[in-house]
């Protein structure tokens, strides 16, 4: 059952003036549609139909790049939640309603190394208790894809899940009160019925003269093992020796 937690949206905009930010300014940061999708684009849809075929998919670029399939997936993975769960969350925080992310119209075109995510179309705008139903759904609905058939470890997946659902805390996180920041997007994430919840951690941290708040995930998303890839900033595994050496995140 989800928890019932004070509203987050109604807290949000405190933390956005705290911040010195306007809703106008973020909304302008979030990507637009795309118009269509590109030639020989991968559906969600697809990918969730016929994992095994994804799959195939997977083996050349990976063979290419002389990493391991499932690091793929994850990374595409990783890309689906910040692409799509963090505009899409974002926007509901600012708004007050939001768009469903249906699978049928989110794609990525494998030609690109980005592998970046994309929306067409849309739908009817949710509410907030709504949109938490019904994408608590969904993540626990593709889980099985990623994880079985496609290799993706299980803290990978939530991890990422958990921080494209954060992103509207992720937008603040170096210009609101660090405590409340993370206070708030602990509270927000745990209205969802999924493990998500369990692989983020909000912590406060100083690096420099700007106090922080950064979430830090409890699982790998693999990134650092592509040619062209690093660790990322939100990594929990590396981000201990960094912080103790005072490195910037």
């Amino acid at each position: 059952m989800v928890r019932h937690e004070p509203d987050s949206l109604a807290a949000y905009p405190e933390l956005l003036a705290l911040a010195g930010k306007t809703p106008e300014q973020l909304l302008a940061t979030l990507p637009a549609r795309a118009a269509a999708p590109s030639e020989g684009a991968i559906f969600l849809a697809d990918v969730l139909d016929n994992p095994e075929w994804f799959a195939r998919q997977l083996e050349v670029p990976a063979e290419a790049r002389q990493v391991e399939r499932r690091v793929l997936a994850s990374v595409i993975h990783q890309n689906l939640a910040l692409d799509i769960l963090g505009p899409l969350t974002t926007t509901l925080f600012l708004t007050g309603e939001s768009d469903l992310p249906d699978p049928r119209e989110l794609w990525f075109d494998p030609n690109q190394a980005s592998g970046r995510w994309h929306r067409c179309g849309g739908g009817p705008k949710v509410s907030a208790s709504t949109y938490i139903r019904q994408v608590t759904t969904l993540v626990n609905q593709w889980y099985p894809t990623f994880r079985t058939a496609l290799g993706v470890s299980a803290g990978a997946y939530w991890s990422s899940s958990g921080l494209g659902l954060c992103a509207p805390y992720s937008a603040l996180y170096d210009c609101a009160p660090p405590e409340s920041l993370c206070d708030e997007a602990s509270r927000w994430l745990s209205r969802f019925d999924c493990d998500a919840r369990r692989f983020i951690n909000w912590i406060p941290f100083n690096a420099g003269p700007t106090p922080c708040a950064i979430p830090q995930r409890r699982g790998c998303c693999q990134k650092y093992r592509l040619p062209d890839g690093g660790y990322c900033g939100t990594c929990g595994i590396y981000r201990k020796q960094r912080m103790a050496s005072g490195a910037t995140v």
